[in-house]
C-alpha cells in the first residue's frame, strides 16, 4: 500500500504483509515481485540485502573456483576440491605434486605417491616406479639411484632393491654388470659359470640365468644335460 492507500505489489527483493508498507529482503534471502516473505539462497549462492535473486559463490570473491561462500557478501568459506584460498580469498588450483580437498591449503603429496594440478588426492605409484615427495609423476626405478640396469625399487626414496638379471649391486648401490664367466639374476653378486646349471666344468654361461654356453675342454653337453 502506497501513500495514497493505493495497494501495488512489492518488487523483487521486498516482501510485505498486506498490512503495512513493504520491507527489504536481508542479506543472503531474495523475493519475487508480490511476495509476502523472504527464501534463503540454496548452498552455494549469495546475495545481498533487497536482491530478487541469489548467485553462485564462483562470482563473488573466491572467484570461479568457489564453493561455499557467505550468504550476505559472496566472501569464499571453501574451494571447489583441488584447489586453496590464497591470503586476497581467491581459490587457486593447486600445482602438480600437490592436493587439498577445498577446505585448507594445497599439501605435498607424500613420497611414492603422485598427483596432477588441482588434485584432491594423491595416486600410488605402481609396478616398477618411485617418486619424491611432492611430485607430479612418478620415474622409472632405472631413473633412480641404482641406474639405468636396476629393475626394482624402494617406491619412496627410488633406491634399487633388484637389478636386470646379469647385474649386481655394487657397494655404491649401483647395478653393475657382470663380466665374462659370471652370471646374477640381478639379487646377488655374480657368481662362477662354475656355480650355475652347468657345474664345475662350465667355463662360459648365460649372464643372466647361468646357462651353461660353453664346458671345459672333453665335456659336451646332450639333451640339455652335461
Amino acid at each position: 500500500m502506497n501513500e495514497s492507500g493505493v495497494c501495488v505489489a512489492c518488487k523483487a527483493g521486498w516482501f510485505g504483509d498486506g498490512m503495512s508498507g513493504c520491507e527489504m529482503c536481508p542479506g543472503g534471502t531474495f523475493s519475487d515481485v508480490g511476495s509476502g516473505n523472504c527464501g534463503a539462497c540454496p548452498i552455494g549462492q549469495f546475495t545481498a540485502a533487497g536482491s530478487g535473486d541469489c548467485v553462485n559463490c564462483s562470482v563473488g570473491t573466491g572467484g570461479p573456483f568457489c564453493l561455499k561462500c557467505e550468504v550476505t557478501n559472496g566472501t569464499c568459506k571453501r574451494c571447489e576440491s583441488g584447489h586453496w584460498k590464497d591470503e586476497n580469498g581467491l581459490c587457486i588450483e593447486c600445482d602438480g605434486g600437490e592436493f587439498s580437498d577445498g577446505s585448507q591449503e594445497c599439501m605435498n603429496c607424500s613420497a611414492g605417491t603422485f598427483s596432477s594440478s588441482g588434485s584432491i588426492e594423491c595416486t600410488s605409484c605402481e609396478g616398477n616406479t618411485f617418486s619424491l615427495t611432492g611430485s607430479s609423476m612418478c620415474s622409472q626405478c632405472r631413473n633412480g639411484r641404482g641406474g639405468m640396469k636396476c629393475n626394482e625399487c624402494e617406491k619412496t626414496t627410488g633406491k634399487c632393491t633388484r637389478c636386470e638379471a646379469g647385474n649386481w649391486m655394487n657397494s655404491k648401490g649401483m647395478c653393475t654388470t657382470c663380466g665374462s664367466g659370471t652370471f646374477s639374476d640381478g639379487t646377488r653378486e655374480c657368481q662362477s659359470c662354475t656355480k650355475g646349471i652347468g657345474g664345475n666344468v662350465c667355463l662360459k654361461c648365460e649372464m643372466t640365468s647361468g646357462s651353461c654356453t660353453q664346458c671345459s675342454t672333453g665335456y659336451g653337453m646332450v639333451n640339455g644335460e652335461w
